[in-house]
């Protein structure tokens, strides 16, 4: 029986402070090969969670099944949240920085914190 070509990425997403208490929201969840300079990145695997509960500091817990890289290439986890905590009132959280992934093995404990944009 051949090894399982998958691994589990796993963790949390750190809303921040300005989230407004009560809003609910869709989190999107990727892993991307960022590897290439001056080209788009590579997505690897997403997961995509609908009518979260959000509140301000909360951390949203994340599991994904992705392919291993190649060695020597890089992977980011890139995070968004569309959040509405009202009628009509809508607003988008980002992951702004850098969020390193090892290119193999099953990676848990990652924590990726958001912006609003």
């Amino acid at each position: 029986m051949a090894a399982d070509p998958m691994r589990t990425v796993s963790g949390g997403v750190v809303l921040p402070a300005d989230v407004a208490p009560g809003a609910v929201g869709s989190v999107r969840v990727e892993l991307r090969d960022v590897s290439q300079q001056d080209a788009p990145s590579l997505l690897l695997a997403a997961v995509d969670l609908d009518a979260v509960a959000l509140a301000p500091g909360a951390r949203i817990p994340f599991e994904l099944r992705a392919p291993a890289a190649g060695v020597g290439r890089s992977l980011s986890l890139r995070v968004q949240v569309d959040a509405r905590s009202q009628p009509g009132v809508r607003h988008a959280y980002l992951s702004t920085q850098s969020f390193p992934v090892p290119p193999a093995g099953d990676v848990g404990g990652l924590e990726v914190g958001l912006t609003r944009i």
